[in-house]
This record gives structure tokens, C-alpha cells and sequence, in this order.
């Protein structure tokens, strides 16, 4: 864990020391795919060896402020299952598999 805080501050120092000082958009973009990462790494950890209530609850507030995105969706599904919640998990992956990003893997 400490390794991966120590690579995103290295990864934002260069990405920001190579920005101009009129580029706050490319800043921000920057620190955009930083949150991302991170964002990721909270993913996985929240899917593997998270509490599965709150897991439920993450997800759900994560999908609720970014729907468009198919990931949050998957994980708030698996939350749901491992939560002991079939009706949420079926309501929720009949979402996923709707949303015009889902393919046929997993």
C-alpha cells in the first residue's frame, strides 16, 4: 500500500512539473487519471476483502455519482451478492448488461 501512494505522489510531481503554468486543464486531467487509480486500487479492495455491507454502500454511492460507468455498476452487483442481497444483485445486473459498454466477458 505504501508503495502504491509513493508512485501516484512521483507520478503527479512529474506530471505536474511538466505542465505550463496556463495549462490548469492539463492539471486537471492529470490529477483526474491519479483519482482514477487510486479510485481503482479502492475497487479491488473494497471487491476482495472489503466488509460486503459497506462495500454495498461504496458502490452504490460511487455508481449514484457517476452512472455512466460500467465498473462501479459491476462491483455494486458483486457487493450485492456477497451481501446476501439476490433481489438487489439481479436488478443490478440486468443494469450491467444493458449498459451499452457491457461485452460478454468478465
Amino acid at each position: 500500500m505504501r508503495h502504491s501512494i509513493l508512485l501516484t505522489l512521483c507520478v503527479a510531481t512529474i506530471g505536474l512539473s511538466a505542465c505550463e503554468p496556463s495549462g490548469e486543464a492539463q492539471v486537471e486531467n492529470v490529477l483526474e487519471d491519479l483519482n482514477v487509480i487510486d479510485e481503482t486500487n479502492l475497487n479491488d479492495v473494497m471487491l476482495t476483502v472489503g466488509d460486503p455491507n459497506q462495500a454495498v454502500a461504496y458502490f452504490a454511492d460511487a455508481s449514484a455519482n457517476d452512472p455512466d460507468r460500467i465498473d462501479l455498476k459491476r462491483g455494486l452487483a458483486v457487493s450485492l451478492v456477497r451481501a446476501q442481497r439476490p433481489s438487489d444483485a439481479v436488478t443490478t445486473w440486468q443494469e450491467v448488461i444493458a449498459h451499452e459498454e457491457a461485452t460478454g466477458s468478465t
